[in-house]
């Protein structure tokens, strides 16, 4: 009998031994993968610079129309990157940041298109891996409706789409909300809708989108990096079960 209350209590103090390790760990853990507040970065375009590769852009699509930063008073400061109607048929304008990578982020643009062309959309690029691998969020004024869809291939497959009825030729917000395999869609300042997705689940660039046959001004890019979101169990499942015996 007292041989087996030391092996229980042996067996206890061992399982919270290994608990408290597990808990180090996973704090540490948890502290690395939090983001510091230099890896959130806000691009405003309000800079007297014309070529956006001067703020850490790169234009991965030959034949897009060019990207420029240019006066424009209805812009905050007074100054907007306009990307410029394309040479035609073809992938869409994308200009994507040089340096930041994320996989769980907030990424959000103010944004509108220009009228009088028969593609009127504008949005933002995240997990971008090359111009044909990517999600892309865009508000699509032709069709009135806010878009979520992944790019495969170089094809484009519609995961969820949002009716809205606002005038997308006037300022329109838009930001996409990414943890692990979850993205949830706000539009002016309200959630719209969440979708799931394990296409890419790894990271990639951030960006900015327009249609090829469109043209459309931004007012501000904004990627907010989140940490990863890991439970216990799937790191330590031995280590939980151990805890419940």
């Amino acid at each position: 009998m007292a041989s087996k209350v030391v092996r229980s209590a042996a067996r206890t103090a061992l399982t919270i031994s290994v608990l408290a390790v597990a808990a180090a760990l996973l704090i540490a853990l948890v502290v690395s993968l939090s983001p510091s507040s230099e890896a959130d970065r806000r691009w405003t375009f309000t800079e007297q610079a014309s070529d956006i590769a001067e703020l850490g852009f790169i234009v991965p699509v030959d034949r897009s129309g060019a990207w420029l930063l240019e006066d424009h008073e209805d812009a905050t400061g007074g100054r907007a990157l306009f990307n410029h109607r394309g040479e035609g048929p073809g992938k869409p304008a994308l200009a994507v940041t040089r340096k930041t990578l994320a996989r769980d982020l907030g990424v959000a643009t103010r944004c509108k298109v220009s009228p009088g062309y028969d593609e009127r959309a504008c949005g933002v690029v995240f997990r971008f891996k090359d111009a044909d691998h990517y999600y892309v969020a865009r508000i699509d004024d032709v069709t009135k409706k806010v878009v979520f869809a992944v790019v495969v291939g170089g094809r484009e497959h519609v995961l969820q789409q949002e009716s809205f009825t606002a005038d997308a030729t006037s300022w329109q917000n838009l930001r996409v909300d990414a943890h692990a395999d979850v993205f949830v869609v706000h539009y002016n300042g309200a959630a719209l809708f969440e979708v799931r997705d394990l296409t890419f689940s790894s990271e990639g660039g951030v960006g900015l989108w327009v249609p090829s046959a469109g043209a459309a001004h931004f007012d501000e890019l904004v990627v907010e990096q989140h940490g990863s979101s890991v439970h216990p169990n799937d790191l330590f499942p031995f280590i939980v079960q151990q805890g419940h015996t």
